[in-house]
């Protein structure tokens, strides 16, 4: 190799000068024009400055392969290297229409000329190929040219002609324009008022109707093509298509290959239209031969049973029904089936889950309803729609009367009645157009009707007037207060108030009047209670409408779960037991240290340093001989008596002896208890549900027990405290048999008997609650380059 290798050198030495040589010869004898002052007129001279063509022309253009276009008085022709004149300069233009081939002038043989304002086409020999009467001529390829005629709409249109004079395609089109490696012709006309692309053969056949909004060829010959709802396909360089119109945009092929976009998501694909990657990118370029761009997470979604249903690759991704996610891609929205199927891509405002197999969907303010493929089952145009108690659906529309949908989208009542309450107590309460009320069963049968006004039916009972005067019906339509009262409220089963002859009260459904007045007012307070005003003062009526307490306090708080209330009364506050009515003198915790919180009636106190139990008139009720006390919780509550804890029960029987360090209340019978250091789960007959050997339990709101060694965490399910033993950084119990794991950073999914759902390897998991699903979830990449 080195012994060839000066020879080779003077080899390539000998071409490089012979290039350079024939090199400075062409440009030495290349003609350009210049401009001589003293005649005034063009002419052309070559490298060395010598004039060879006689400054004789009023404009002279550079030449074009042999050939250069000269203007005489205002006059063009063609002359050729030697100063002859080719075509006479007689002509008001020479060459063709438009910018794009203004340097052009012989093509194949023959050049346009211009004459009287339109155009034809001559030969070499100045012999007429087309007589001139085209108002726009583009060069003829392989025989034929573009021509263009002006219309009477003032504007031109384009046709194709043939080298023989005859028409290949009439003057009809908008544009139009001949693809010479693809032997195709690209044209638009107006179809009904809209302008549509199509394909034409070099024959006049049509290849592709004339239903594309564009058609644009790209550097490697295949074309793209858009349809009317924006979506571009690609086809082959035949017009096959090859890659369906789904698509937003399609890049120019490079090294094989081209980025294509789809719902807001990049991806590449070859030319063959055949999937190189998925459309998971947020950017995507290609550099030089290599791809960079910045890709979505990806979400796999898999069930309890370890099937993978799909892969979405977005920013996110939320389960917004059965079978149904929302997706988003830099802001923009897709709705998808499972298996990351597009159902519709950007259309409403907003999708939000509604009921199991229903979503409700959004958009300017008005709402409606898809299933869980997608499909509208109420349109979306009313104002609001809810789930009323019979499982159907209450439509509001524009102008605030409503209607009965079922769930398959079946209007059950069709514009019928004027206003339709919720359902409620096996009853709906319509109104109808002559503004009487009725009811409606479950059915929507009208069941009672033709009365003045009436309540909504409430634990089995409605108000209803009947010649100006209410009454109390039941469900079978019978008179439990006959109808002779102004005014009637349904409070709850055991009572209700009555407004008559400027007097209100309470009257149960027995007719029995529980309460009369007429000077005070009342109004609503919790669990069917109402607070009573008097004269400045408060009093309060009770579930079953009778007066518990009358209206000589300054105050009464709502009452708790426990019956107690907190009232105030000649400066003084103490709290009273709706159960036993005793007042107090006001004057019997004053000397006693206590919680203002209480559970069953009981009051933690503490007397002489030690914690019991008194009631809210002081009275003991455990004695307060603990170190502390815990409150009461499913019956028991728990007391430290020798640095020990334990259970007593409300009489103060010591149920569970003082035996542990720390505990809990009891919840769904099993209470959290710490022994020996080390917390365990134990029932009300002390056996170890859960065994002394743990750092800390936790009860997640399912009833299932978090438990930590050290820094490991494990879950015991409840339901028969099979576990998973403790081994991961972190559990998230998801409520559904499974949870979610940590370990080393990476999230999976596991069983609580320990079955592996999903290995930890995942940047984040994700529970769908709707299908009961996971998405096992990998960060997106930011500007890296991709293999």
């Amino acid at each position: 190799m080195n012994k060839k290798s000066p020879k080779l050198c003077l080899i390539i030495f000998h071409l490089v000068f012979l290039l350079a040589v024939n090199f400075a010869k062409a440009q030495k004898n290349k003609l350009e024009p210049f401009f001589d002052e003293t005649m005034a007129m063009y002419g052309y001279r070559n490298g060395d400055g010598k004039v060879k063509i006689t400054p004789e022309f009023s404009d002279a253009s550079p030449f074009f392969n042999g050939y250069a276009k000269v203007t005489i008085d205002d006059r063009q022709g063609i002359i050729n290297q030697k100063g002859k004149i080719i075509i006479p300069v007689i002509y008001e233009a020479v060459g063709w229409s438009g910018n794009k081939n203004s340097h052009v002038l012989f093509k194949n043989g023959l050049i346009g000329i211009k004459l009287n304002g339109v155009w034809g086409v001559i030969n070499e020999k100045s012999e007429t190929i087309l007589s001139p009467r085209f108002d726009y001529l583009e060069p003829f390829h392989k025989g034929l040219a573009v021509i263009g005629k002006w219309t009477d709409g003032d504007k031109v249109e384009f046709g194709v002609v043939k080298s023989d004079g005859n028409f290949l395609l009439l003057p009809e089109y908008e544009t139009l324009e001949i693809k010479i490696e693809a032997e195709v012709i690209i044209a638009k006309k107006y179809i009904e008022g809209e302008l549509q692309a199509g394909a034409i053969s070099l024959d006049g056949i049509e290849i592709l109707p004339f239903v594309y909004r564009e058609i644009e060829q790209l550097n490697n010959g295949e074309f793209r093509i858009s349809d009317f709802n924006g979506k571009w396909g690609l086809y082959n360089d035949e017009l096959n298509k090859i890659y369906p119109h789904t698509l937003d945009s399609i890049g120019e092929v490079q090294d094989k290959r081209c980025i294509v976009k789809a719902e807001n998501r990049y991806a590449t694909i070859n030319a063959k239209g055949e999937a190189l990657t998925p459309f998971k990118y947020k950017k995507l370029i290609l550099q030089d031969t290599a791809l960079q761009g910045e890709t979505f997470s990806e979400f796999q979604l898999i069930t309890r049973e370890k099937e993978l249903k799909g892969k979405f690759y977005y920013d996110s991704v939320v389960n917004v029904g059965n079978n149904l996610f929302a997706a988003y891609a830099s802001g923009k929205r897709s709705l998808l089936s499972d298996n990351a199927k597009q159902i519709w891509f950007e259309q409403y405002d907003r999708v939000r889950p509604f009921t199991d197999n229903l979503v409700l969907v959004e958009e300017y303010g008005q709402v409606g309803v898809i299933d869980q493929t997608g499909k509208f089952l109420i349109p979306v145009q009313f104002r609001s729609i809810k789930v009323d108690g019979n499982n159907r659906l209450i439509v509001t529309k524009i102008d605030y009367t409503k209607d009965i949908y079922d769930k398959s989208g079946n209007n059950l009542t069709n514009g019928k009645y004027k206003h339709i309450s919720p359902f409620q107590s096996d009853r709906y309460r319509v109104e109808m157009y002559d503004n009487s009320v009725a009811f409606l069963n479950s059915d929507l049968q009208i069941v009672s009707e033709g009365w003045q006004n009436g309540s909504n039916y409430k634990e089995g009972y409605a108000a209803v007037k009947t010649n100006d005067y209410y009454g109390v019906i039941d469900l079978d339509n019978n008179w439990v207060i006959s109808p002779y009262i102004d005014s009637l409220i349904i409070v709850n089963k055991n009572y209700f108030i009555f407004y008559d002859n400027k007097e209100w009260g309470t009257v149960n459904n027995n007719g029995v009047e529980l309460y009369k007045s007429d000077a005070s007012t009342y109004s609503f307070y919790p669990q069917g209670t109402l607070l009573v005003k008097y004269d400045g003062n408060q009093g309060l009526i009770n579930t079953y409408g009778s007066e518990v307490l009358s209206p000589i306090y300054k105050s009464v708080s709502t009452p708790t779960s426990d019956s107690l209330v907190y009232v105030s009364k000649d400066r003084n506050q103490f709290y009273m037991d709706l159960r036993s009515m005793q007042e107090p003198e006001g004057t019997e915790m004053l000397n006693l240290e206590y919680d203002k919180n209480h559970t069953a009636g009981y009051f933690r106190a503490k007397v002489y340093g030690l914690y019991g139990f008194v009631d809210y008139l002081g009275r003991i009720r455990v004695y307060c001989q603990y170190e502390d006390v815990h409150y009461f919780s499913e019956g028991l509550a728990g007391f430290k008596l020798g640095g020990k804890w334990g259970y007593f029960n409300k009489r103060g029987q010591i149920i569970i002896q003082p035996a542990f360090e720390k505990i809990t209340g009891f919840n769904n019978g099993y209470a959290i208890v710490k022994k020996g250091g080390k917390w365990g789960l134990i029932n009300r007959d002390i056996k170890p549900i859960i065994p002394f050997e743990y750092d800390s339990i936790e009860e997640t709101k399912y009833g299932n027990y978090i438990v930590k060694q050290g820094n490991k965490t494990g879950i015991y399910r409840s339901k028969d405290f099979l576990s998973i033993y403790p081994k991961f950084d972190e559990i998230n119990d998801c409520g559904n048999g499974a949870a979610i794991v940590k370990i080393n950073g990476r999230y999976g999914v596991s069983q609580l008997d320990g079955i592996t759902i999903a290995y930890p390897e995942y940047d984040r998991v994700k529970y769908n609650p709707f299908d009961n699903s996971f998405f096992l979830i990998q960060n997106g990449s930011n500007g890296k380059k991709i293999e």
